[in-house]
Formats: structure tokens, sequence, C-alpha cells
């Protein structure tokens, strides 16, 4: 539909339509980060992360700009290209009720990873595909810490 092909291959890289993909690993902030928030349409579902993190992005510490959406599998590769100015994105995903399994993760992870970003839990880990929990997927590991960090002193959500 967008005549666009996002593909990678595990440990030589991601392209678009040919073209290597390669996000600029260069000085990311989160004071000037644009944030969106991927969430569930039932809000008793979100994990306590997720919750503690809109709030905490959106005080004085946290990102430029933060918008909530509807979770979509297109916004790694929107980050990939660097053309929206969308910097980070954090997809909440609660094991009580899965919203993303395997299928939903697996290619928009390796692409990303392949260009260079970060899909890391809120404990700073690689994502599990097969583990349901956040997902903060940043260009970089740096840029994904600082997002923990605003969250972990601005709020306890353990």
């Amino acid at each position: 539909l967008s005549d666009e092909w996002f593909y990678a291959v595990n440990g030589q890289g991601a392209w678009k339509n040919g073209k290597r993909l390669r996000i600029n690993q260069g000085d990311w902030s989160l004071s000037e980060s644009w944030v969106e928030m991927n969430q569930y349409g039932n809000h008793q579902y979100e994990t306590p992360f997720f919750r503690a993190a809109r709030t905490a992005l959106r005080s004085p510490y946290g990102a430029r700009i933060v918008t909530s959406a509807f979770p979509h599998a297109g916004v790694a590769m929107r980050i990939a290209e660097q053309v929206t100015g969308l910097t980070i994105a954090i997809h909440d995903n609660n094991p009580d009720s899965v919203k993303q399994g395997p299928w939903d993760i697996a290619s928009n992870q390796l692409i990303f990873e392949e260009a260079g970003g970060v899909f890391v839990n809120p404990d700073c880990k690689p994502t599990c595909l097969f583990r349901a929990e956040p997902i903060i997927i940043a260009p970089t590991l740096e840029l994904a810490r600082e997002v923990i960090n605003v969250c972990h002193q601005s709020i306890d959500f353990e």
C-alpha cells in the first residue's frame, strides 16, 4: 500500500527499498525528543511502568513532545528513517492481556536493531519476543537508559 519494503539480514544490516537503513548514532537528548506512547485501548491493562512513563516523560525532566497513539508496527520504521522527527516509542504489553505477540515484534525488532537502534524492556535488557512486557524503542541504548532513569526517578512504578 505504501510502496515501501523494509527488510534486514541478521548481522548484515537493514534496508528500505534497496537503500541501506542506518540510524544516526549522534547526540540524542530526551529533552529534545518526541516520544510516542503506544497504549492499550483499555486503560485497565496498562502496566505500572507505562503509566509512570507517561507521567514522567511529560514532566519538566521528560521529553519535548509526548504523544499517544494506538499501537502500530510501523512506528519503529518511522524512527529508523529519521524523517518524521519521531525519536522514541514505548509500547505497553501486559502479560494479563497480551497486545503484541512475537509475530508482531520479531521483524520490526530485527530491522530496527540491524539499522543500529535498540528494543529494550524497563530493566534496559533486550526485549524478549516471548515475554509480554513494555518495550522501549530508541535510536541508542543511552537514550533508552535516559527514558528509564527519568521514570525511575520520577515515580516508583514497582
